[in-house]
């Protein structure tokens, strides 16, 4: 009887195991039949596909998992698609509403196409969606963030340069507690950056960069304590900059730009204290004052760009502890004195410009035997109110390509030692008190005016 009864157990171990097998695989394949509709339906919104891989390589003679631009998971007991990447490829179209039967997607990727028109409300209904680019298309209505609010993994969102409109909500962040990457730069929004920006989220990067928002930068922006990168350049924004921008919030902080908008107001002191910076722009805005000493202490800054201010004063000599500085602009403002010598020993710099200033004086210590090995490639500094002789070390930037020192009061002759640039392409030492022109160099002819 135990015998029986142990047979028919196994029996039915057996036929539950085939039942179970067949219904997965009866229930796999609708569920990916249903995923080749959705991008069946996507491929018809398609207009224009120049280099034919959607109706070469969409096939209903092989499965949607090899097809172009399609990834299926493998790890999970049905297999779905969960990744579309139809970047680069020039397509044309509206973005099918289908795409939300795609259920399982957790990557989209429609980066530089030409997709036109509204992005689908539909697309809220992917909550496994981790990464959406859509950037560098001509998308257009109003901003749909809150088409996002239902993704919790969503960790990068492009949807730059296109031509979406509306503003900010105040509360657009909320529910993304994942989101570290946000680009939002070159569309047409307006209004302001809401203050509550910095309400449960740890956003690492936030792009808005070339747009038309106004208004005073909220305080919150500064206190997000995982922010990595600030683009802010290319609007309206006014007001000036927190005196403790720089707080212990703001410790990763790693670009700044600002640039081109109506700030005001000094550059703060306090911005020696975000030491992980890398790159800041603050150039063609209203800033006044001096530039502070402090910021000579930021020693991981590659760029720097503070021209086109009302900034006064002479250059701080402090600069020159910028050791791994590549770009110098300090052009535009009213500075002046001398230009400390210590910058012209920083071997890293490969672009100074200090053009339309009030700088005089000596550029170059004549005892400075180190030029000869400096990478500086393009030098600016035009329009300032420079006298005398033509540096010698003009003659030993052995890297140089662009040598601009118009509109000054230089006197005297081009020595002949202009021929060892071999690299220089433009030279401009117009409207100056020069007594004799270029010599004939034996190559391409360089600009000299």
């Amino acid at each position: 009887m135990d015998n029986t009864c142990i047979f028919i157990f196994n029996l039915m171990i057996v036929f539950m195991t085939l039942y179970y097998y067949r219904f997965s695989t009866a229930q796999d394949s609708v569920s990916l039949s249903t995923d080749q509709h959705a991008l069946e339906a996507i491929k018809a919104q398609i207009s224009v596909d120049p280099s034919g891989v959607l109706s070469k390589n969409w096939s209903t003679k092989t499965s949607v998992c090899n097809w172009k631009g399609v990834t299926c998971g493998s790890q999970s007991r049905t297999q779905r698609v969960i990744s579309l990447d139809l970047s680069y490829m020039g397509l044309v179209g509206t973005i099918s509403p289908h795409i939300a039967n795609l259920s399982f997607l957790s990557l989209l990727n429609l980066t530089n196409n030409s997709f036109y028109g509204p992005i689908p409300p539909e697309i809220a209904q992917l909550r496994h969606m981790e990464k959406v680019y859509m950037g560098g298309n001509y998308l257009t209505g109003r901003l749909p963030l809150w088409y996002f609010n239902n993704m919790p993994k969503l960790e990068i969102l492009y949807l730059n340069e296109n031509n979406l409109t509306g503003t900010l909500s105040p509360y657009f962040l909320n529910n993304m507690t994942s989101l570290k990457t946000l680009r939002l730069n070159d569309n047409s929004l307006q209004g302001y950056i809401p203050k509550e920006i910095g309400n449960g989220s740890c956003l690492h990067d936030f792009h808005v960069n070339d747009n038309q928002l106004t208004g005073v930068v909220p305080p919150a922006l500064f206190n997000l304590s995982c922010i990595r990168k600030i683009e802010l350049s290319g609007n309206r924004l006014s007001g000036s900059l927190p005196d403790d921008m720089c707080n212990d919030q703001l410790g990763k902080l790693r670009l700044l730009f600002i640039s081109h908008n109506a700030f005001t107001g000094p550059i703060p002191s306090s911005i020696n204290k975000c030491q992980q910076l890398r790159y800041m722009s603050m150039s063609f805005n209203n800033f006044s004052g001096i530039i502070p000493r402090e910021i000579g202490n930021l020693t991981l800054l590659k760029e720097l760009y503070l021209g086109d201010n009302d900034l006064q004063g002479s250059i701080p000599a402090e600069i020159g502890n910028l050791r791994r500085l590549e770009i110098l602009s300090i052009q535009g403002g009213n500075m002046e004195g001398q230009v400390p010598h210590v910058i012209f020993n920083m071997s890293s710099l490969k672009v100074i410009n200090f053009d339309g200033n009030k700088l005089s004086g000596l550029l170059f210590p004549d005892t400075d035997t180190s030029i000869s090995s400096h990478i500086l490639e393009v030098l600016y500094l035009s329009n300032n109110q420079f006298t005398g002789q033509l540096p010698s070390g003009f003659w030993k930037l052995k890297n140089i390509q662009r040598l601009e020192a118009s509109f000054n009061s230089f006197i005297g002759i081009i020595p002949s030692e202009v021929v060892n640039l071999t690299q220089l392409t433009h030279l401009y030492l117009g409207y100056n008190r020069l007594t004799d022109k270029i010599y004939v160099m034996g190559r391409e002819p360089i600009v000299y005016s």
